[in-house]
């Protein structure tokens, strides 16, 4: 199965949407950057030309939430009729430009990357080898003199998950080196991180159902002492259900509980403080609207405007 730690990771992208638990478990994989398929890691229904997302306070009128002063930064997307990202923008909540990062492909594959400050000049760059069978193999890291920051290798086994990834120092020198190992259904089942003289910095352990879904993590540390715990439940198959997660003691720190429509979107989190979940879809079933209520009070109006092609 084709390099299962980025299908990991894509999985672990997605439920930043909802949002929920976010896996500390994922792999360096300082690709992660990388957008083959822009829709899938967004949920988007449709042919996208452009994605702006904004966020709002709110404000209540009539009862009924509407949207008020802008908050955070307003972020833009670009997306290729393959579903390629191929550009995003900040801006401020004035709408004044922040950055830009351009991305381009070959084959399919991402081959670079060049973030951009708000007056044009180069941030930082970034560019990737592959191999033969489309796995990335190298990628180099640049400052905005293009002087080269850090490097990294990464080695596949035959059936192209990733089992070995290491980061240099621009002289060569080792700085650190992640092991990952899969069962043989292609699931990680372990990654472990180590310093550049050999010792362990971490270890995580995976387990899944039947269906390939996580059901649980554990994080151990240097020496091999489990930190955190987290387990997962199901329904339907694959759809998240239920997070628990243990402290070191193994008692339980906090656990959620996840309720959908009939879109398959969250609308409602069980928590010690509930997150609810309204929203409003276009034509394609993309949401365009979601407005987040934290227990009784509304935090935030988030608007998604897409362009289709």
């Amino acid at each position: 199965m084709k390099n299962r730690a980025i299908s990991k990771l894509l999985k672990t992208q997605l439920f930043w949407l909802l949002p929920m638990v976010i896996y500390s478990c994922q792999p360096n994989l300082e690709t992660k950057i990388e957008s083959p398929t822009f829709g899938l890691e967004y949920k988007l229904n449709g042919k996208v030309k452009t994605l702006d997302v904004y966020f709002y306070e709110v404000n209540e009128k009539f009862g009924e939430f509407i949207k008020g002063d802008r908050k955070n930064w307003r972020r833009k997307y670009h997306i290729d009729k393959s579903g390629n990202l191929t550009k995003k923008e900040t801006f401020d909540t004035n709408d004044n430009l922040h950055s830009v990062t351009k991305y381009n492909y070959q084959s399919g594959n991402l081959i670079s990357y060049k973030d951009f400050d708000k007056f044009g000049n180069i941030d930082n760059s970034s560019n990737f080898e592959y191999d033969n069978d489309g796995n990335k193999i190298k990628s180099n890291h640049f400052d905005a003199e293009n002087r080269l920051k850090s490097f990294y290798v990464m080695s596949y086994d035959r059936f192209g998950n990733l089992i070995e990834e290491n980061r240099f120092e621009p002289d060569g020198q080792l700085l650190w080196k992640d092991k990952y190992n899969y069962d043989s259904k292609g699931n990680m089942v372990e990654h472990s991180s180590y310093k550049s003289n050999g010792d362990l910095k971490y270890k995580y352990v995976y387990e899944y159902d039947s269906n390939g879904n996580e059901t649980s993590l554990i994080r151990f540390n240097n020496r091999k002492e489990i930190e955190l715990k987290e387990v997962y439940s199901y329904i339907n198959n694959n759809t998240l259900n239920e997070m628990i997660k243990y402290n070191s003691e193994g008692k339980i720190s906090y656990s959620n509980k996840y309720f959908y429509n009939d879109k398959n979107d969250v609308i409602k989190i069980e928590s010690v403080l509930d997150d609810n979940f309204e929203y409003r879809y276009d034509e394609q079933n993309n949401w365009i609207e979601k407005v987040n209520i934290i227990g009784d009070f509304p935090e935030t109006i988030t608007e998604r405007i897409i362009e289709y092609y």
